[in-house]
């Protein structure tokens, strides 16, 4: 079974179905939380607003001993030495905001094939292990063609991808097999699609709230043709993939953050084939309205 770790994207800025960015005592309050809960993996980005400052305080105060992941912001610069500047200057600002020396994982956000099989990012990236800025370079990618492009660059040993019951395109057998080739340490984020896969949660708040809401009905229709709560059968879901090291969750409270530890602490059964036929629909509808890629959420 995966791992929970936290998203840490609404600890600073405001996020998914928020509808305000959350206090310092309130993103203490959800730390701490995970931290009692065994959680040893947070997933944060130089994006997320004021995610690593508050992070870093956090840890500092507590004494945390956890493996906080960064990433490197997407960027258009596409010349050699002024994107390694570029790197160097994000990795050390990470690491004051973090109040860390070094990483044990940094994750390149939204790598797409043209930046993946790029000369100046495989050189990047020697220096960054060479420089020992961190132990394990990692991707973040959205297409099961950029994974594949992810593979073919030998110093990557993570990739973060999208997982959930209606987005297996990552965890297709094939898929499965060449991450195990390669001895992918493998990140699975959306595991609830932000809210939309669990009953109660309100809908991020986007441009395409229509779509999603009729999504989500669909959703909800298929757990309970399958007599079973949405929110346990996402979760059971990707908590059965073994091949899966860290599944990442998000909270805007302490409440959503326990409800889904509880889960991780219960026996789950993982769906069944035919249970999972249950969905069908509601993927094909996905699929059709390109609902699996958030970033296409405020598009006109």
């Amino acid at each position: 079974m995966p791992k929970i770790g936290l998203g840490c994207a609404g600890l600073g800025t405001q996020y998914g179905n928020a509808h305000k960015r959350m206090s310092k005592e309130a993103a203490f309050n959800i730390l701490d939380t995970a931290l009692v809960s065994n959680i040893q993996f947070y997933d944060t980005a130089p994006d997320y607003g004021m995610s690593e400052e508050i992070l870093g305080e956090w840890q500092i105060s507590r004494k945390a001993s956890v493996e906080i992941v960064t990433k490197i912001p997407k960027t258009h610069i596409c010349e050699e030495k002024t994107y390694k500047a570029f790197v160097k200057e994000q990795i050390e600002k990470s690491m004051y905001r973090l109040k860390r020396r070094k990483f044990t994982l940094i994750q390149f956000h939204q790598s797409d094939i043209g930046f993946l099989s790029s000369h100046y990012f495989h050189r990047t990236v020697d220096w960054l292990l060479d420089e020992r800025y961190t132990t394990a370079i990692g991707v973040s990618v959205y297409s099961p063609d950029e994974a594949l492009c992810a593979l073919e660059v030998p110093q990557v040993s993570a990739i973060q991808c999208p997982v959930n019951i209606l987005d297996r395109r990552f965890v297709e057998p094939k898929m499965l097999a060449l991450f195990r080739e390669r001895k992918i340490r493998l990140i699975a984020r959306s595991i609830f699609l932000q809210g939309v896969l669990i009953e109660t949660a309100k809908l991020p708040i986007c441009k395409r709230e229509k779509e999603l809401r009729e999504l989500k009905r669909l959703c909800r229709v298929a757990a309970c043709c399958a007599l079973q709560s949405l929110r346990k059968m996402s979760y059971s879901y990707v908590a059965g993939i073994d091949a899966i090291d860290v599944g990442i969750i998000g909270a805007n409270t302490v409440r959503e953050l326990e409800e889904t530890i509880r889960l991780s602490e219960i026996f789950l059964e993982v769906p069944a084939k035919k249970a999972l036929e249950v969905f069908d629909l509601a993927r094909e509808y996905a699929n059709e309205k390109e609902l699996f890629d958030p970033r296409t959420w405020n598009a006109p």
